[in-house]
């Protein structure tokens, strides 16, 4: 196919008006109906309700094979209601664990925990390596001040051939 015949710029101007009126009203066809979207969302809230998915307008224009803001701009009350189911699922009170659950939970904690007690350890052995550093040299200041030997650098003497 020609370059020109699917850019429109060689185009007369009546011709690319009704080329682009064809375009609208393939695309209009192609879309899903207002009742496909709504079944569509009522698939994904009730899949949010077994808390599988988390809801939203994307997931649901992605489902529909549509762009994110066409719901927005052909079915805005189809918009509000999807956010509406949404805002209740989210606002309803949390249930209550189950024992695994409660029981990963407490792992995770336990683990987080266990990794801050690690950073404090490390962070406690750099001070202790530089307190250590810090305090070799006043001692080895004093001890050369007060007359003291290192006994580590003395050599003795090698002893003499008689």
């Amino acid at each position: 196919m020609d370059s020109t015949l699917t850019t429109g710029d060689a185009l007369a101007p009546h011709v690319r008006d009704r080329l682009q009126q064809r375009r609208t009203q393939i695309s209009r066809l192609l879309e899903p109906t207002e009742a496909q979207l709504q079944a569509i969302a009522d698939t994904l809230i009730a899949e949010a309700h077994a808390g599988t998915t988390r809801p939203s307008v994307r997931a649901r224009a992605e489902t529909a094979g549509t762009t994110r803001p066409t719901p927005y701009r052909n079915h805005p009350a189809l918009v509000e209601r999807f956010r509406a189911a949404i805002t209740t699922r989210t606002t309803a009170p949390p249930s209550t664990p189950t024992p695994a659950q409660a029981l990963r939970e407490r792992i995770t904690k336990l683990r987080q925990e266990n990794e801050q007690l690690r950073l404090h350890v490390e962070l406690y052995e750099e001070h202790i390596r530089r307190l250590t550093v810090e305090n070799t040299r006043p001692v080895n200041e004093l001890a050369a001040r007060g007359g003291v030997t290192d006994m580590t650098t003395y050599r003795p003497r090698q002893p003499t051939a008689p």
